[in-house]
């Protein structure tokens, strides 16, 4: 069962695309929003990593969980748009392998 909280991903990626097309258009209105976007990111790759330390005591795992949260995001994000496109917006079927 799909629930709203699947949808974030999905919208983040949404979200920086639709800001890529905006800031290619009116650069000067949505260049300095990008800065608001940097910002957000490093905050929470740093509460993952900081968590992460909290628990494992340990740096390396601080920085994998980084990346495993940016991978996790992104890739849940594209796969439900991806699906989305495939099978509500295109109609194709759903294939058994």
């Amino acid at each position: 069962m799909l629930k709203a909280i699947h949808l974030l991903p999905a919208m983040l990626i949404s979200g920086l695309f639709i800001l890529l097309l905006l800031t290619l258009l009116f650069p000067v209105i949505f260049a300095p929003l990008w800065l608001l976007v940097a910002l957000g990111f490093i905050l929470i790759c740093l509460i993952a990593f900081f968590q992460s330390y909290k628990m494992y005591k340990s740096l390396k795992i601080g920085f994998l969980s980084i990346m495993a949260l940016n991978i996790q995001v992104f890739g849940y994000g594209y796969g439900l748009l991806k699906g989305i496109w495939k099978f509500h917006i295109l109609n194709t079927e759903i294939e058994n392998k």
